[in-house]
């Protein structure tokens, strides 16, 4: 059964993780699959032959990050950016001693952090500077944070931003609490991502959770899931997260729901029904198209954590939902997908068919740098099950995407490397002297690392050498 353990992160230092006047930002939540437990979605590994019988491994799920996003992903992290903005505070009331009211229908959002502003703009801009009150400090802190100042994007922009809401949040505006805990736990204030600027981010954030202010629970949750409160256990952490979340999506938050429901299906709530709970947030976000939900989601249902038991039901359903996120960009669901094509459990088994559609699904993961994608096609390529046969062309293919994965430190790249060089496939020279010594390097490579097959080929290589000792 797959396992995740993942970290909610607030560390992004661009514009967009920060509250836009009419739009939320989106955190990020990232995922890494543990090395240590199985994929139910392996199925037997091919057939590159080494000198022992052994053959070449597909690979177990790395701790690697995987990108998600509502557009095709160019960036390396399970980054969540979830399709409905969240709620953030209604910023179109007026401080008591002002009448001024932020524009329901700027259009703003949709200008760029570089460009300078639209006149109208300016002229709010201008006339925020010329009021003395809390409100005015905190639209001014806003406009500075998402660079719709004059000048545009400039370094001291978000300076300004932590002193408009500092001064607005010790006059005790909680909108202005809560976006100077935002800005503390992103980064963006003076020192960036430190442990006295979490802790400063908890001491704003936590009045305003208490309150019931959805943007600060959800924020104040993701601390707490990623260990960054100080003073407490990974235990208490996890249940702090939990109540904050659950406080936010009670509320209706779809970003709560689906972080509520990565907590229950990643088992990090002790004592409680975890699956059934975690089914219930995901469900609804999932439905709506949320990448995140739907990944979650489908992990469950191809481990058989749904429907009771692994069985076609659930594999349909695994089906649907990760190539609804694959067809997103996710480039997590885009290998799960595949996996699924490989090992038969979709189009009535493995057949040809099935095999081009788990290289198709392989190639765009493969080609971002990810070493899963890498490792697996690389292995198809190897067993022929690309091009329609074991030739030159995908020993070669199979050797170069090897070799990109163990160029980044993956064991069983590194492994499978050691055996292509000591069979010669895919490089000059064929069997030699030469590619031995090379493939007695990777082999080397991965036995640091652990790899049991590869310490058993070395002693079969080395033994067979004369003269030669381990």
């Amino acid at each position: 059964m797959r396992y995740y353990v993942f970290l909610f992160c607030l560390l992004s230092t661009s514009s967009s993780m920060a509250m836009d006047p009419e739009e939320r930002s989106h955190l990020s939540l990232q995922l890494q699959p543990s090395s240590s437990a199985g994929s139910s979605l392996e199925g037997p590994a091919p057939h590159l032959t080494s000198t022992r019988g052994d053959t070449a491994k597909r690979p177990e799920r790395p701790r690697q990050e995987y990108a998600e996003s509502n557009k095709r992903s160019r960036t390396r992290a399970l980054s969540i950016s979830f399709a409905k903005p969240i709620t953030t505070h209604d910023l179109s009331i007026s401080s008591s001693s002002s009448n001024f009211t932020t524009s329901s229908g700027s259009s703003s959002s949709s200008e760029s952090s570089n460009s300078l502003m639209i006149p109208q703009e300016e002229s709010e801009f201008e006339l925020l500077k010329k009021q003395d009150n809390t409100d005015a400090e905190f639209r001014l802190g806003m406009m500075y944070m998402h660079n719709r100042v004059p000048g545009g994007k400039c370094p001291a922009n978000d300076m300004n931003a932590v002193w408009l809401f500092r001064q607005a949040a010790d006059k005790g505006n909680e909108f202005a609490q809560t976006q100077l805990g935002v800005m503390y736990a992103t980064g963006r204030a003076p020192g960036g991502k430190c442990s006295d600027n979490d802790k400063e981010a908890v001491k704003w954030l936590i009045p305003t959770a208490e309150k019931g202010d959805v943007l600060a629970l959800v924020y104040l949750g993701a601390m707490y899931a990623a260990g960054r409160v100080p003073g407490k256990t990974t235990s208490e952490n996890d249940l702090e997260a939990v109540k904050c979340y659950r406080a936010a999506a009670e509320k209706g938050d779809e970003f709560a729901k689906v972080c509520l429901g990565v907590m229950y299906a990643t088992r990090r709530v002790p004592g409680e029904s975890n699956d059934e709970e975690a089914v219930k947030w995901l469900s609804p976000p999932a439905a709506k198209g949320n990448v995140s939900a739907l990944v979650h989601l489908g992990v469950m249902y191809a481990d058989g954590r749904v429907l009771g038991e692994k069985c076609p039901e659930s594999d349909a359903h695994a089906f649907l939902l990760f190539r609804q996120a694959a067809v997103q960009g996710n480039l997590f669901a885009q290998t799960c997908l595949a996996e699924m094509y490989a090992t038969g459990r979709v189009l009535g088994g493995k057949c040809p068919e099935s095999d081009l559609e788990a290289a198709k699904w392989l190639i765009e993961p493969a080609e971002e740098g990810d070493a899963f994608a890498q490792v697996y096609l690389g292995v198809m390529h190897t067993d022929g099950r690309v091009l329609g046969k074991i030739c030159q062309e995908s020993d070669e293919e199979a050797f170069k995407l090897f070799w990109q994965a163990a160029a980044k430190g993956d064991v069983t790249a590194q492994y499978n490397l050691g055996l292509m060089y000591a069979a010669g496939r895919g490089i000059k020279g064929g069997r030699s002297a030469e590619n031995t010594s090379l493939a007695i390097g990777w082999l080397e490579k991965a036995k640091a690392q652990g790899h049991k097959g590869a310490e058993d080929e070395l002693n079969a290589m080395l033994g067979s050498q004369p003269g030669s000792s381990q």
